[in-house]
């Protein structure tokens, strides 16, 4: 009671200053792993405008998700893990109150841009469809999901960025010819805060940049249209996703928006390593590192955190306290003054404003396998025996196999530390085990 006392507190501090609860964008970037930035230490690829957004706020260097795209989008909008709400690929159960529902029932207008990934497309009693049935009152996305899947093996049909059918508010957008998907995502964003800028908003941006297949981010050509694309338009897609964090922030700017608004910006895993993806390999603290998507190690979990918000996050603040998806949920209905009832999650406020935390996270949890197959994020159910459960947390990963690793002195997971090895992993080893068992205890149902 204490400690949430204490997040209203705060919460109310900053809607006193500014008259309003503040405006909140969250930014999820699709297959981009921390070795891609140069505020995690990577070399390969200028990142000027993230670089920027982490000196101006904070950077998390222990935030957790899950190795692939859908799952992680299902912790992040529910709060609450995979196993209670997830048991179908790219589908979320429409029974859940969503984050963006959530602030819109306290006050806030909701808007998504982007990749949605979970599924309800069918219209439901008031012909709602896709992310209009799960709390946004605006948004604008395409169907690559169940729906479109055989016409994407056509050859020349299009992807995600050439070609794209477009859906608006529940009404399909026929393609149009020479316009990259981010830069009509980009546009509806720009009037959706030019429109909303008079009262708090929620805007959840999910990029499809980097996601495969590989292709130009201007003037394609016909192979751009196919399935695949090419690993040597890696390094473009990464400078065109930064460049769109730069234009928003360009654009809060111009409303005079900045110093009431946070700006959050994550991954939903690492980077891809199939296909024209498994020969890119990034400079990362003088290693040539791969993609670690699919697998449930740091490069493809520990994902990317920056936030945002003169005024109030101190600029250029780091932290490794471990938090993991389900966190942001609590944190910003806390924000908006308002009790995360249901939430797996734990508040990440006081981390934000700098402030002791009263009741901290002290291991984040999440789920996969380490040989790269998917077929558990497909049907978890069906293959729950070939599920690992991890715990993290500042230090330490640990498996529920019983695998241990010392994530400072291996963040590249080369070697387990065997029992026995020193008094402190064995003391690391039982800890985790013992929250590992807490929650799969607390936090599974369907598997």
């Amino acid at each position: 009671m204490k400690a949430l006392l204490f997040l209203m507190l705060l919460a109310a501090g900053t809607a006193a200053v500014t008259g309003r609860p503040p405006n909140i964008i969250l930014f999820v970037a699709d297959d981009l792993g921390f070795e891609t930035l140069r505020c995690y230490g990577g070399t390969s690829h200028p990142t000027p405008h993230l670089d920027r957004l982490a000196a101006d706020g904070m950077r998390f260097d222990s935030c957790v998700a899950t190795p692939m795209c859908a799952t992680s989008r299902a912790m992040l909008l529910s709060g609450r893990y995979n196993s209670r709400n997830y048991d179908t690929w790219a589908h979320l159960d429409p029974a859940e109150v969503t984050l963006a529902t959530r602030l819109r029932d306290a006050g806030y207008v909701t808007g998504m841009a982007g990749k949605w990934h979970l599924g309800n497309w069918e219209p439901d009693a008031t012909g709602r469809r896709g992310p209009g049935r799960m709390g946004f009152d605006h948004y604008l996305s395409c169907i690559v999901d169940q729906e479109n899947l055989k016409s994407r093996k056509s050859p020349g049909a299009g992807n995600a960025y050439w070609k794209t059918a477009l859906i608006r508010n529940d009404r399909r957008e026929a393609p149009r010819a020479g316009l990259h998907s981010e830069q009509a995502y980009l546009d509806f964003t720009r009037d959706f805060l030019r429109t909303h800028r008079d009262r708090p908003f929620f805007l959840h941006y999910a990029s499809y940049l980097a996601h495969r297949p590989f292709v130009k981010v201007a003037h394609p050509g016909p192979a751009d249209f196919n399935e695949h694309g090419r690993t040597a338009n890696f390094p473009a897609m990464i400078t065109r996703l930064d460049a769109i964090v730069g234009g928003l922030r360009a654009e809060l700017d111009t409303l005079g928006l900045t110093k009431d608004t946070l700006f959050l910006f994550t991954s939903d895993n690492g980077t891809d390593n199939v296909r024209e993806a498994a020969g890119l390999r990034s400079q990362w603290r003088g290693k040539a590192v791969g993609g670690g998507k699919y697998h449930a190690d740091e490069l493809g979990t520990t994902v990317p955190f920056l936030a945002a918000w003169p005024g109030s996050v101190k600029a250029g603040g780091s932290t490794r306290a471990p938090l993991d998806f389900t966190d942001f949920l609590p944190t910003l209905l806390e924000l908006a003054g308002k009790r995360a009832t249901g939430s797996d999650g734990t508040s990440f406020l006081p981390w934000l404003r700098g402030t002791p935390h009263p009741e901290p996270r002290r291991v984040a949890f999440t789920w996969g396998t380490l040989d790269g197959s998917n077929r558990v994020y497909h049907d978890p159910v069906r293959h729950r025996a070939a599920i690992l459960h991890a715990a993290r947390d500042e230090r330490w990963r640990y498996f529920s196999d019983g695998r241990l690793f010392d994530i400072v002195a291996d963040p590249l997971m080369r070697a387990s530390v065997p029992p026995g090895a020193t008094p402190e992993a064995d003391l690391a080893r039982s800890r985790l085990k013992e929250a590992l068992g807490r929650h799969r205890s607390t936090a599974s149902i369907h598997w």
